[in-house]
């Protein structure tokens, strides 16, 4: 992940990215101290600690558990317990999922300001991500944006190959799908002999 390796080498100001982006990660503003929080202990150490944490933010424990638990029920907090220590176990954590998304979140519009139809970009990465379960990779994105360009197709024609692929959908199979599509000869359909044919479908359901 790009974004994680520019926060641990500290060649940004993370806690920024996460102000201007609090809404779409759907943050409230004591999730964000308690992000702050964790992100100045994982500058030097990722051993997770509610004392270690309330001594860094002025949220009563009671409360600070509640907005962990929830952070961890929005993938943005991992916590799991070090296995190889030579005495006690100790509980670590990460913020991997919050690192994903915000990296998402940017590259998605850097995605749409390259194009016009920023709407219908958003709907066709929407249905994307619908149809894989899962957010589309920065490299993914990537790749949509190259399928664009270089095909110069459109967004109602991706959108029409997503569907037909459905589950078996990938950008290497919309890559195969366009490539088709571009290769098949053109037909012009007499009307009567198109309606011949669609009563003929219908006849044999």
């Amino acid at each position: 992940m790009k974004l994680k390796k520019l926060f641990e080498s500290q060649s940004i100001v993370f806690e920024q990215l996460i102000y201007i982006h609090h809404k779409e990660l759907d943050l409230n503003s004591d999730e964000m101290m308690v992000i702050f929080g964790l992100l100045d202990i994982y500058k030097k150490r990722n051993s997770f600690s509610l004392s270690t944490l309330q001594k860094r933010i002025t949220i009563v424990q009671k409360d600070l558990g509640a907005i962990i638990d929830a952070l961890i029920t929005k993938t943005y907090l991992h916590t799991y317990l070090d296995d190889q220590a030579q005495s006690k176990a100790k509980e670590l954590f990460h913020l991997d999922g919050l690192f994903s998304k915000l990296e998402h979140l940017i590259d998605t519009k850097e995605l749409i300001k390259s194009k016009p139809n920023d709407e219908g970009l958003k709907k066709l990465i929407v249905l994307l991500e619908q149809k894989l379960n899962r957010l589309l990779t920065s490299s993914e994105l990537q790749t949509l944006r190259l399928l664009i360009e270089t095909h110069q197709v459109t967004l109602e024609s991706l959108s029409d190959i997503i569907e037909q692929l459905n589950d078996r959908v990938s950008l290497k199979n919309i890559e195969k799908m366009i490539m088709i599509s571009k290769n098949m000869p053109k037909v012009v359909v007499d009307e009567k002999v198109d309606q011949a044919l669609d009563d003929l479908y219908k006849a044999m359901k």
